[in-house]
């Protein structure tokens, strides 16, 4: 089970220490220039992290999410007979999902404290107009499906900080029939 938790150890220590004090208010972080790339920009003067930085840790705390919402004992350990180290797996299973759930809320914390959000658009209607969203490719229409475009899969959310797109969603789409 540490091979999940590894990637996000370290972004749950550099939080740690924010989250717990609550009543201390964020940092100050300037906003990046609008033409200058949020990834490769340095922390303005007196910021702690920059809006790229705050945009990973977004991105990587919704993929936490994710992995947390699979870690289901039946599709781990499969429907098989019960046995007393199956039970003790899922037991086990069921600590380490309630942990990392638990350092997700803190993550999740951490992020509104810069107002940075992150939104999965799975499901959503796709818009073309849609400047904030990155197509990376089209599935074909399966039957019975919507008569519009509909975002079939989220790579990577949308996420936003103080209402402003800083890092486009990447998704995969399914082509509505009546296209």
């Amino acid at each position: 089970m540490s091979f999940l938790l590894k990637p996000f150890v370290l972004l749950w220590q550099a939080a740690c220490w924010f989250v717990e004090e609550s009543d201390a208010p964020a940092p100050n972080v300037e906003s990046v220039a609008e033409d200058a790339d949020p990834q490769e920009a340095a922390p303005a003067k007196g910021s702690l992290i920059t809006d790229g930085q705050l945009a990973e840790l977004a991105i990587q705390t919704w993929r936490l999410e994710r992995r947390i919402e699979s870690m289901e004992p039946d599709k781990i350990f499969g429907d098989t007979s019960e046995s007393d180290d199956l039970d003790h797996g899922r037991k086990a299973l069921g600590r380490e999902k309630k942990k990392l759930t638990d350092s997700s809320r803190r993550l999740r914390k951490f992020l509104e404290a810069f107002d940075v959000e992150y939104e999965d658009l799975t499901g959503k209607r796709y818009d073309p107009g849609l400047t904030a969203v990155e197509v990376l490719s089209w599935d074909e229409p399966d039957a019975g499906s919507m008569e519009y475009d509909v975002i079939k899969e989220t790579i990577r959310p949308l996420v936003r900080k103080q209402s402003s797109v800083i890092k486009i969603a990447q998704v995969v789409c399914v082509e509505g029939e009546g296209q």
